[in-house]
């Protein structure tokens, strides 16, 4: 039964670590995201008490 234990942990481990990995992106001239049409609306519940 430990065996079994032992596999799934290591093997969220190793998908935890390729989550986090760091990756070495190439430089960019230009931004790889942009937010060219972002629109806010408040609501009437932003004031404080």
């Amino acid at each position: 039964m430990k065996r079994i234990i032992d596999k799934k942990i290591n093997k969220r481990k190793q998908k935890i670590r390729k989550r986090t990995k760091k990756r070495n992106w190439k430089e960019q001239l230009s931004p790889m995201l942009q937010a060219s049409n972002i629109h806010y609306e408040m609501d009437g519940r932003y004031k404080g008490i």
